[in-house]
Formats: structure tokens, C-alpha cells, sequence
């Protein structure tokens, strides 16, 4: 499937720091994704009404 520019940049973004993740962190309601003690990414739950 093909999307806006934006949205496959941001997907390319996600796979690459989900492959160099090498350990993670949760902290309450935020998942950090981690190389080594580098922070590859960060990520909130959001709760839908």
C-alpha cells in the first residue's frame, strides 16, 4: 500500500529504530526504545473515547 510522503517517512523512521533496539524501558504509561543507554524512541499510550 502506498501513503502520503509523510506517513512512509515516519513508518521508515519506526522500522529503523525498531531494528537497532537492543533493550526498552517502560515507565508508567511511556515505552522507551533503547541502544545501549541511547534513546531511539519514545512512545505514550493514548486512550481513545
Amino acid at each position: 500500500m502506498a501513503y502520503p510522503a509523510p506517513v512512509m517517512a515516519l513508518e521508515a523512521t519506526v522500522l529503523q529504530a525498531l531494528s537497532r533496539t537492543t533493550g526498552y524501558r517502560i515507565d508508567g504509561e511511556e515505552l522507551t526504545l533503547l541502544d545501549g543507554g541511547q534513546v531511539l524512541a519514545r512512545f505514550e499510550a493514548v486512550y481513545l473515547r
